[in-house]
């Protein structure tokens, strides 16, 4: 049941050179030519930018971190990825400690599906920085849609354990992490403690659902269930949820309540044959019968109407058994099934005739014919004196 999500990195390249003054670390020549290559990008000289820093690099032996982050920035701008990439790995083998020509190497490996890369060089950045809970994050969510689950947890877990409040991003996460690998006792604990801080927060106790659904734990499953629809806003597939795990604890009459609150304005009669089916087994004949009635008037079919007939005759309602026999008749005359259960009420009314003519409508049926011969052996020697004398015109 569990799926796995994306997660996204903030994909925002890091422009700033093109606003913010020059680096303090910068020589005067970088400055200059920066500053020049700056306001030309300004001006909407892009090609004329990058032909000043392309110049200054060529002809300097290890310029600035900064020059490369702005060349590769300009080639990123007007969709060359590759020059750009090629540009910040240029930089980095010159500045190995360059956090932003790392984060954009990061982004543009993630844009590409490269996860594993991108992780690592997520990783790289974080370690250079000391508020880097975000930078961890990327490199866990790359590592996550790299299927690196290992790598990808033990990232989350220093995260989450250093932080006395952990944003909820990275808790998501790390549930879904733990998941994967096979934590449940992790994503359980993570949760659970989350919940006691926030406990409005339903997509959470839907996670704590899951989790427990996972495990096979279906009483706990449907109890984080019912608590998240207790929260506003819940949808009708979420009721009907609710109630599929009701109905794996065996207990049918809250599966019925539950699929009736997910019926929608306009219920399907598959949905309604649901409803019938939790309350029949609940033990609840008439509202069972109810809902098939609001399904059979969408769409009458003689299995439903049948269905019916078998609510009633099992619940001892004998003439209304009759009267669901009669009405399935009366699509499809030849039913067998329906002139078994009518001769079984009738006879179980002592209307001896009434069940003899519907026991006979049913010998076509190889299902019903040997009980319905039976039957009829019992009514004949009834007739003939044989127990019942008294009531053998009936």
């Amino acid at each position: 049941m569990h799926h796995r999500l994306r997660f996204a990195v903030a994909a925002t390249l890091l422009l700033l050179l093109f606003s913010a003054p020059p680096a303090h670390s910068m020589s005067s020549g970088e400055q200059t030519d920066l500053y020049r290559a700056q306001q030309a990008a300004a001006a909407g000289k892009p090609d004329r930018a990058a032909d000043i820093l392309k110049k200054y690099i060529k002809h300097h032996r290890a310029p600035a971190a900064e020059l490369y982050l702005a060349l590769g920035n300009l080639f990123q701008d007007s969709g060359d990825t590759q020059r750009a990439e090629k540009m910040y790995r240029r930089g980095l083998k010159i500045h190995p400690q360059a956090l932003s020509l790392l984060q954009n190497l990061a982004i543009i490996c993630y844009e590409d599906h490269r996860f594993k890369e991108s992780g690592t060089l997520f990783a790289q950045a974080a370690s250079l920085k000391q508020n880097n809970g975000d930078l961890r994050y990327q490199a866990a969510a790359a590592y996550y849609q790299g299927g690196e689950y290992e790598n990808a947890l033990a990232v989350l877990r220093g995260l989450v354990t250093q932080h006395d409040h952990p944003r909820d991003e990275w808790l998501r996460l790390l549930i879904h992490v733990c998941l994967d690998t096979e934590e449940f006792e992790l994503a359980e604990h993570t949760l659970c403690s989350f919940l006691t801080l926030h406990p409005d927060r339903k997509p959470y106790w839907k996670l704590l659902s899951r989790i427990h659904l996972d495990r096979k734990q279906y009483q706990k499953a449907a109890s984080a269930m019912a608590v998240a629809l207790t929260l506003p806003g819940a949808e009708n597939e979420e009721w009907r949820e609710l109630g599929n795990l009701y109905l794996w604890i065996d207990a049918p009459l809250e599966a019925a309540a539950c699929y009736e609150k997910g019926l929608g304005r306009d219920p399907k009669p598959e949905r309604l044959d649901r409803v019938a089916e939790c309350y029949a087994r609940a033990g609840r004949p008439n509202k069972s019968c109810d809902a098939l009635d609001r399904a059979i008037a969408t769409q009458p079919t003689l299995n439903r109407m049948l269905r019916k007939a078998r609510v009633r005759y099992r619940s001892g309602e004998y003439e209304k058994c009759i009267a669901a026999s009669r009405a399935c008749l009366q699509l499809s005359a030849d039913s067998a099934e329906a002139h078994f259960l009518a001769g079984s009420c009738a006879m179980a009314l002592s209307r001896w005739r009434e069940a003899g003519e519907f026991f006979r409508g049913a010998l076509l049926d190889t299902r019903f014919n040997s009980s319905a011969r039976y039957y009829l052996r019992i009514l004949e020697d009834w007739k003939n004196g044989a127990g019942h004398p008294e009531d053998a015109g009936k």
